[in-house]
């Protein structure tokens, strides 16, 4: 009996040894220094970095996102580059790119639409401007619907429970279903579309939508990273980042200085092939077929355009515009209208 007290205490000694191993590894996993870089990605200083802090190191330690190179990264704000755990294509194009469509087959037409699926039940989604994302009733997954033409005197549990206006039944909850003990609980909607680029409608995270210029329906943008100065300048093409701290990452943590807009001018080999080519960031982006304009949604109720004629000053234009509301801005190729809301060209 004493020797199996003994043993069975060996045992739980190396459990417990296993089980702080285990601990101590994911907490360096995901302690602060482990996730500098994404909560630096941030741009956030104060105590919005410390939240952010908080939120990334929680998330990380959670399993939910990872800081060492896992996918999906860890993040606490749309916009830092990090398509994190709680982003997704609808909710933060700019980090997850756009959604894809999906394609519909019957036994008598094939059509691709946006029949528009969400990840995330309660989060906003679609390009209508009121969309969240709820539990689709009678099938599996979630539904984007418009959030303002939800509700009415429609009690339903499926879509053959709706009227034709409104021909989505969706919960109006955070529930996966639609049903009480007593009575059909879902309500009819309308969907909120996901954005179709290439239909010629700028619309969602769109920028563009059909223009010569226009890469899957955003405005490229250009910046340069220039060495040195004089006749032993290199430069390199750069992402054309809005924050100083990715600037930094992208450049200047390398020795560079970072140039909005610029281009480099040469085309021979720097000596040092990580510097890029033999000049300056003093060149010139492609110049558009004519002048656009370009409207900046800074606030809801407040935008204002510009005119530009090549990518460099569109760069430029932009960066101001993101660096000024970063977390709200839009930019689409159009007009300030009076109501203080930008107009799409199209």
């Amino acid at each position: 009996m004493a020797t199996r007290k003994v043993l069975v205490g060996f045992a739980v000694l190396a459990i417990g040894a296993g089980i702080t191993v285990s601990v101590a590894t994911a907490f360096a996993l995901c302690g602060y220094r482990a996730c500098s870089d994404e909560i630096a990605a941030s741009g956030f200083s104060g105590q919005a970095r410390g939240a952010c802090t908080k939120q990334v190191i929680a998330d990380c330690r959670a399993g939910l996102c990872s800081c060492a190179g896992g996918s999906p990264p860890c993040s606490c704000v749309c916009g830092d580059g990090l398509c994190g755990s709680s982003e997704d294509c609808s909710t933060c194009p700019q980090d997850c790119g756009p959604c894809p469509t999906t394609t519909t087959t019957t036994t008598t037409t094939t059509t691709t639409t946006n029949l528009p699926s969400c990840p995330t039940k309660g989060a906003p989604c679609g390009s209508c401007g009121s969309g969240i994302c709820a539990a689709h009733c009678g099938s599996v997954g979630n539904v984007c619907v418009d959030a303002n033409s939800a509700g009415g005197a429609f009690g339903c549990d499926s879509d053959s429970g709706c009227p034709s206006a409104k021909p989505i039944c969706a919960s109006p909850s955070s529930a996966s279903t639609c049903t009480t003990s007593s009575s059909p609980a879902g309500v009819c909607a309308k969907a909120c579309p996901q954005s179709v680029c290439g239909n010629g409608t700028v619309e969602g995270y769109e920028q563009c939508d059909g223009e010569t210029f226009c890469d899957q329906c955003l405005i490229p943008r250009y910046a340069c990273c220039q060495f040195g100065s004089g006749e032993t300048a290199c430069a390199k093409d750069v992402p054309a980042v809005v924050l100083f701290a990715y600037q930094y990452g992208v450049c200047g943590q390398s020795g560079g200085a970072f140039v909005t807009g610029g281009v480099p001018t040469g085309t021979e080999a720097c000596a040092d092939p990580s510097h890029g080519v033999v000049g300056t960031c003093g060149g010139s982006a492609p110049a558009y077929p004519a002048p656009i304009s370009v409207c900046c949604q800074g606030t809801p109720t407040y935008c204002y355009s510009a005119t530009v004629a090549d990518g460099s000053e569109y760069s430029q234009w932009y960066w101001s515009c993101a660096y000024t509301y970063y977390f709200s801005y839009r930019v689409v190729i159009g007009s300030c209208g009076a109501d203080g809301r930008c107009t799409p060209a199209h």
